[in-house]
């Protein structure tokens, strides 16, 4: 039997996986007590979010919410892989190729061979691009300002804070479900 020594934070996300493995949660009741008060309600708002904003952003653009977080990641990280940017964004590689695909298709993105590894390749905007990446921002901002209406500062503050952290946590979780 290997054995492996794992740091507090892999300490946690295994535990947690163990924790998730031995729930049995109430059978044929939906949506459960537990939606309420655990990781359900981060999906649900997750899930409206990601509508909301891709539906103002398909009706002035035309571009799908991944297109445009490729895009979005491009303007700020140029010569990013696509790799990198389905990382970042877990996205798998398929959804990633697809939307770098109808970007350049739309001549948003280009393509040149990455600057160390050749067998990858760097993306950045194209002129038109750059531009749409420029209103891309404007209606985020909007879309921040809106978010911030409904919110105190300090609740965005918190809830960033959370949020980050969370994602820390289930990146760790991926990582140790994978060795597993």
């Amino acid at each position: 039997m290997k054995t492996t020594m794992l740091d507090a934070a892999s300490r946690n996300a295994a535990a947690f996986l163990d924790r998730v493995a031995g729930n049995d949660a109430a059978q044929g009741v939906f949506p459960p007590e537990s939606y309420l008060h655990d990781l359900g309600q981060v999906e649900i708002l997750t899930t409206l979010l990601n509508r909301v904003y891709e539906q103002t952003m398909q009706a002035k653009t035309g571009l799908a919410l991944v297109e445009w977080r490729a895009l979005e990641a491009i303007g700020y990280a140029p010569g990013i892989t696509a790799s990198e940017l389905a990382s970042y964004w877990e996205y798998d590689k398929v959804s990633v190729g697809r939307a770098l695909n109808s970007l350049k298709k739309n001549g948003l993105v280009i393509s040149s061979p990455h600057h160390v590894d050749k067998r990858k390749t760097e993306l950045r905007l194209s002129e038109s691009g750059r531009v749409a990446f420029t209103e891309h921002l404007e209606i985020k901002q909007r879309y921040l300002d809106a978010l911030r209406a409904v919110v105190s500062p300090d609740e965005l503050a918190a809830f960033n804070a959370t949020t980050r952290k969370l994602v820390e946590h289930f990146r760790k979780v991926k990582q140790v479900a994978k060795k597993r």
